[in-house]
């Protein structure tokens, strides 16, 4: 991220870009994102930060949300 306790970046799939700007590291290993007055981004770093996975809520349903993870070592995010 850009400072202490910050997620930056963005993953793609098709046309569709989620970006993790102004999301928070917590200290219990959780991140998250308010957007709206609502929680849009909820995650957890795993295996001492070398991975994550989350979800991503958008929209007026689960068709609209994204479920996201990936690897340091492996480089990439997959969504």
């Amino acid at each position: 991220g850009s400072g202490t306790n910050s997620l930056t970046g963005s993953i793609s799939r098709g046309t569709d870009t989620l970006s993790f700007a102004n999301t928070t590291i917590h200290t219990d290993g959780r991140f998250t994102r308010v957007s709206g007055g609502n929680e849009d981004i909820n995650g957890r770093f795993y295996n001492g930060a070398q991975a994550l996975a989350g979800i991503h809520k958008a929209g007026a349903g689960v068709a609209d949300d994204v479920a996201f993870g990936g690897s340091k070592v492996g480089g990439t995010i997959t969504p």
